[in-house]
């Protein structure tokens, strides 16, 4: 069912400058605070490459629930991604995930938080994994599972890391018969690990349309399923809340 959702936050100042729609914040909880990341720059043209002295940075930001106040952190460093970075958390570590900063860049990195420096690894690449526009993490079965549009295709890869342990990566594997032309989301609830995405095509002309598949391990993905009057230009976002998955776009 779809609903119209306002939400409002005491954020007493703005955290972030305005982002272009071809970026996303990512968001996870952990040690009891909310993290988001998010990139910095608003002006990019066609091919990805910075407009007058803006850049990529991937900036980060932490949520506060008892003094209910946002801190600014600054820029992640050594860190730039065009699409934005998504969050995850596996075995009390906190995950950052991405596609790279510029146009000839594709490569997927991943950096981890260190509580006791209170600041983000140095990123290193998962290769060879490789996007034209970035992926999801979501943790399932004690492993975390990364969802990503492949280069130069528009297949959907997925792959998942060691038991508790988001330093080694399985090799790459398509969701076979599906397509899209941006970045998939990812859910898990109970025992299935669920993912979303618009269809392929020109984002403008193509097909509009949100699809799902199910997860579980080890028989696989199943065919995929439509939204039933669902439609969106960038694709949805999906989050497990209370036993349920909610699918949001705009």
């Amino acid at each position: 069912m779809k609903r119209d959702v306002e939400v409002s936050v005491n954020i007493d100042e703005p955290i972030a400058s305005p982002m272009s729609d071809s970026s996303r914040v990512g968001a996870a909880e952990y040690n009891g605070q909310l993290y988001i990341v998010w990139r910095k720059s608003q002006y990019w043209d066609d091919h990805y490459e910075a407009v007058g002295n803006t850049g990529c940075e991937l900036h980060w930001a932490t949520y506060d629930p008892v003094s209910q106040k946002w801190r600014h952190r600054g820029e992640v460093t050594h860190a730039g991604g065009v699409f934005g970075a998504a969050l995850g958390v596996i075995a009390g570590r906190l995950v950052m995930f991405w596609r790279g900063a510029m146009r000839n860049d594709d490569t997927v990195y991943m950096t981890m938080f260190d509580p006791v420096k209170d600041d983000w690894e140095r990123p290193v690449s998962i290769f060879p994994f490789q996007s034209s526009y970035g992926g999801s993490i979501e943790v399932y079965n004690d492993r975390l599972y990364a969802a990503w549009i492949g280069t130069g295709t528009e297949g959907i890869y997925y792959s998942a890391s060691g038991y508790r342990d988001p330093n080694v990566w399985e090799d790459a594997k398509r969701i076979e018969g599906v397509d899209t032309t941006w970045i998939p989301s990812l859910a898990a609830l109970d025992n299935k690990l669920v993912a979303a995405w618009r269809g392929s095509g020109d984002l403008t002309e193509g097909d509009q349309c949100l699809y799902y598949s199910c997860y579980t391990y080890p028989q696989g993905w199943q065919p995929q399923r439509q939204i039933p009057g669902a439609g969106s230009k960038y694709g949805p976002m999906l989050v497990s809340y209370h036993g349920l998955i909610f699918a949001f776009w705009s």
